[in-house]
């Protein structure tokens, strides 16, 4: 619970300052549901650099993530994360990968998201070897109730 709560408020911070992008790399990540709703499962397609796959640290953190943070009223009521699979290689070089489900509004940790509808983001990130949260890209959808 302490290493979600972490990332939870690394991510933040990172939100905030200039995102860590390689030279030459082009990330993205897009919601593969068009209009989710609240306990929907979502999951992402995101295109990102080859070094945002290393395994990196003591604990071998799969590498890279989605972290979702959803707001209801500028209050965040939910987080939630998942690693990507299934990665193919594009001709740029780059990689692509489609993210494991996330259920919006699973009741772990410290959600305190009961319903409604709310603002989120989902975020794409890797640790890398300087032990540092890499924020690559970022998107925001809406949640219907």
């Amino acid at each position: 619970m302490k290493r979600r709560r972490l990332v939870a408020s690394l991510l933040a911070a990172a939100a905030l300052s200039v995102a860590v992008t390689p030279a030459g790399a082009d990330p993205s990540i897009v919601l593969d549901q068009p209009t989710p709703a609240y306990g929907d499962s979502v999951t992402f397609t995101a295109v990102y650099p080859k070094e945002a796959t290393r395994k990196v640290g003591r604990q071998q953190q799969w590498n890279p993530a989605v972290q979702v943070d959803c707001y209801q009223n500028f209050a965040h009521v939910f987080s939630g994360n998942n690693v990507y699979v299934k990665d193919t290689r594009l001709p740029s070089g780059e990689l692509t990968g489609v993210s494991g489900p996330i259920v919006l509004g699973a009741l772990a940790n410290e959600n305190t998201w009961t319903g409604g509808a709310a603002t989120c983001y989902g975020t794409l990130f890797y640790f890398g070897h300087d032990e540092l949260i890499h924020v690559l890209a970022q998107t925001q959808f809406d949640v219907s109730a």
